[in-house]
């Protein structure tokens, strides 16, 4: 009797991460569907009239129109663009663009998760953690008004292509050259768009692999001539990305900055931030987990910025710790994503350090937030070698 109970619990237990995934979703659609009616502002709309510009002269870019920080070559242009071939409603537009986008995201993390054997229901509960506004600056930026949509969908599909490859070393070599190939096309494309995908994907992705290169042979005493020659396939795969990446970037903001009116947002002059600079760089990050000024204490919106506060400062320890753990995750999808948040995070902050930064600069840090939901899915995992969520 009991073991009829317990395996009936066992069953329910198993649909729960996709029901949940499901709810999710339903309610995602809802509040884009309420976005794309009721809440707007400037960079959308401008967004949108690139999209029906660019529609009513059967292009996907122009020389004809003055972009704003960045060249739109590869970006939420692509989805806008044949939209308002098919409707003329800027409502019915936008709320489209919403689920194609999203669907693109979550499919993006799927292909993803699949390259990091990570099991259906690990990938149902992050995907769903994704998908949810955790706090009102993630829900503007990335769920509902797409300005880094775009990224996360480069970032996961640029390193499930990675990982596939490191996965397969040594097989036909056909399949390789074709995952080869689509990532460095996928890096072109993203880097084409400025400055924002490179230090979020291509060099995390080099610093993390060959953290985890060396991590596999410390204790070791000369660890770089130790470094099995697999391994190093990796490391010049991701040079090969960084390569790439800076090459695309390069033409962004030398050679199409000549052909495209644009602002350029990355002409900085590197100088050390001030003490008045490292204190909007605290308050840019807390921000990505729900913090907010000038909340009173005990109101709704406090209690979220005490939470997401305690969030921020709790998840830095931990992925710091993580960089060098006492004990490596067996998998190496696993320890590759264990190192890469904690990095990303390093790296876009090392950059703010480097330039002048503001409050308003928060969004930048955006980007690199997309390996946090791998990075949690290794850090709850229960299991040995894999992922058992």
């Amino acid at each position: 009797m009991n073991t009829t109970v317990d395996t009936g619990i066992k069953r329910v237990l198993r649909f729960i991460p996709a029901t949940l995934f499901i709810g999710v979703v339903l309610f995602s659609c809802w509040t884009a569907y309420y976005f794309s009616i009721h809440i707007t502002d400037a960079d959308v709309s401008s967004e949108m009239a690139l999209g029906q510009f660019l529609a009513d002269q059967n292009k996907i870019f122009s020389t004809d129109w003055f972009y704003s920080t960045e060249i739109r070559m590869f970006n939420s242009n692509l989805v806008y663009m044949p939209l308002f071939k098919l409707f003329d409603s800027w409502q019915t537009v936008r709320f489209a663009s919403s689920l194609v986008l999203q669907a693109l995201l979550a499919g993006s993390y799927y292909y993803f998760s699949r390259r990091m054997n990570m099991r259906t229901s690990a990938f149902f509960l992050s995907a769903a953690l994704m998908l949810l506004p955790i706090n009102i600056h993630y829900g503007r930026y990335v769920l509902y008004q797409y300005y880094y949509t775009p990224s996360y969908i480069y970032s996961f599909l640029i390193a499930g292509l990675f990982l596939s490859i490191m996965s397969h070393q040594g097989q036909k070599r056909l399949p390789q050259a074709l995952r080869l190939g689509g990532m460095v096309l996928l890096t072109i494309a993203s880097c084409l768009n400025g400055m924002r995908q490179f230090p979020a994907t291509m060099l995390p992705l080099f610093l993390s692999v060959l953290i985890v290169a060396a991590k596999d042979r410390r204790g070791v005493p000369s660890v770089l001539s130790e470094i099995p020659k697999t391994k190093w396939i990796s490391v010049a795969v991701a040079v090969l990305l960084c390569a790439v990446g800076l090459a695309a970037l390069y033409t962004h903001n030398n050679i199409l900055s000549r052909y495209f009116s644009v602002r350029l947002m990355d002409d900085s002059t590197i100088s050390f931030s001030s003490a008045d600079g490292l204190s909007s760089l605290l308050r840019s990050y807390l921000r990505l987990f729900g913090y907010m000024e000038d909340e009173a204490l005990f109101s709704v919106g406090g209690l979220f910025s005490i939470g997401g506060a305690t969030a921020a400062v709790v998840l830095l320890i931990l992925s710091l710790g993580d960089i060098v753990p006492r004990k490596r995750a067996a998998d190496p999808a696993a320890a590759l994503m264990q190192t890469m948040y904690p990095v990303a995070m390093i790296v876009i902050t090392l950059l703010f350090v480097l330039t002048p930064v503001s409050d308003d600069d928060y969004q930048y840090f955006f980007p690199s937030l997309v390996w946090l939901f791998p990075y949690l899915v290794v850090t709850l995992d229960s299991g040995e070698g894999g992922f058992s969520i």
